[in-house]
């Protein structure tokens, strides 16, 4: 046919962008984090999304028409706060660990005398990450082995355990009481 035309297709290259997610304390691997990818350092021209799975990696396929692409963390894990500068600069191709530090809390206790109501010093209460329960799951005791801290009422009957970060967690004092 005389009147054909060729027509050239380009199909651009493609590589990826890679984030590994950590805690800080532990460098244990993190899912659940959603970073957002930008083709530019002012986070405004948008590309993808990339989200951790449970092994803490993530990965977006982009066009290696861009060499460099920035990453910013969106959202973090459940209990993790998001590092205020997680805006950075990340190759195609290579791997960023991005690392979020966990939202510390502590436990208050004030235990008092049932009939006074006054407060009892000296009670002893220990937390545990691991509770025993029945088949109505009612907590009928601790895993002993599973004990995180242990802390002490003052003469008003008040305990403030040491920076936990959030979990389950159960608390016994010292007669055995389960909280």
């Amino acid at each position: 046919i005389a009147d054909k035309k060729e027509t050239t297709l380009t199909i651009p290259a493609t590589g990826s962008i890679k984030v590994y997610k950590t805690d800080k304390a532990t460098s244990k691997p993190l899912a659940g984090a959603v970073f957002e990818v930008f083709y530019e350092s002012a986070c405004t021209n948008h590309v993808g999304y990339i989200q951790t799975d449970s092994t803490g990696y993530g990965t977006l396929t982009v066009d290696t028409d861009t060499s460099v692409y920035y990453v910013k963390e969106i959202y973090a894990p459940a209990g993790y706060k998001i590092d205020d500068s997680s805006v950075k600069a990340v190759p195609v191709n290579t791997t960023y660990n991005f690392e979020d530090s966990a939202i510390l809390s502590t436990i208050g206790i004030h235990k008092t005398a049932s009939d006074t109501k006054e407060g009892l010093s000296g009670v002893v209460f220990g937390i545990y990450k691991k509770a025993i329960k029945d088949s109505n799951g009612v907590v009928t005791g601790v895993d002993e082995s599973s004990k995180i801290q242990e802390m002490t009422t003052d003469k008003g009957g008040n305990a403030t355990s040491e920076a936990l970060t959030p979990s389950t967690i159960t608390g016994v004092d010292s007669n055995g009481f389960t909280t």
